[in-house]
């Protein structure tokens, strides 16, 4: 809204529009924070899917140079 639109509302009116962007607000904040859960939640599940990735993949290696070597 404009300034001059602003001004010609009642207090009512505009504890009313405070209210509502308010709630506006927290409705986007709990979204975000789930958000942030979920992302968090992936970025483990990730870190771990690396993880275990590099151990099997160094066992394979450790596997192959020793039947190189044998």
């Amino acid at each position: 809204m404009r300034q001059e639109e602003l001004a010609k509302l009642e207090k009512e009116d505009l504890v009313m529009l405070l209210t509502q962007t308010h709630d506006k607000m927290k409705k986007k904040n709990t979204q975000l924070r789930k958000t942030q859960e979920k992302l968090s939640l992936a970025k483990s599940r990730i870190r771990k899917m690396k993880d275990i990735i590099s151990y099997q993949r160094k066992r394979i290696l450790d596997g192959v140079s020793t039947q190189e070597t044998a």
